[in-house]
């Protein structure tokens, strides 16, 4: 069965981690352990089971939602970082999502020209100025993304706000 070759896989795994973490590594006992491994893997990838995983997962990630972050600025407390840390823990269940931060720079436009660049699919841009909607009127626009295959852009500009180009760029500007 598929479980009785990933326990023979990291039984052999753990031999070879605990031989080659002796003082006096006996080579021969090494290269064994690494053919041995390379077997078990074989085994389990040929699997008609876990063959059927990989390509159900790879199905997943194909329709899985992509969700971009890009900010510019670093989040300076710890509070916050562990607070970001913990929502993308939550949301990597049901997306695949990056965080882009970028650096301030002098002006609003050249801080643009970054951030065009990272912008891909429906663009959210949070700016003052932007539409405020309700959690469920947020909610139906992330539908209406996810149900059309598209990749969502958010746009987080520094404490100076965004640069018209940016917010152009939008396609759902949010306050």
């Amino acid at each position: 069965s598929l479980q009785e070759l990933i326990g023979d896989f990291n039984l052999v795994r753990m031999n070879l981690t605990q031989e080659n973490a002796k003082t006096e590594k006996d080579d021969a006992k090494i290269a064994e352990l690494n053919t041995q491994l390379q077997k078990v893997y074989t085994n389990v990838m040929g699997n008609a089971r876990m063959m059927d995983y990989n390509i159900a997962k790879q199905d997943v990630e194909e329709i899985m939602q992509k969700i971009n972050v890009v900010c510019v600025g670093k989040l300076k407390e710890k509070f916050f970082s562990d607070a970001v840390a913990e929502y993308l823990k939550r949301l990597s269940r049901f997306a695949a999502v990056s965080v882009r931060e970028l650096p301030e720079r002098r002006t609003l436009k050249e801080e643009a020209e970054n951030i065009l660049k990272e912008m891909r699919g429906a663009c959210v841009v949070l700016a003052v100025e932007g539409k405020k909607l309700s959690s469920e009127a947020f909610a139906e626009k992330m539908k209406g993304f996810a149900d059309a295959g598209r990749e969502v852009t958010f746009v987080i500009g520094s404490s100076c706000g965004l640069d018209e180009s940016v917010k152009k760029r939008a396609d759902l500007l949010l306050s």
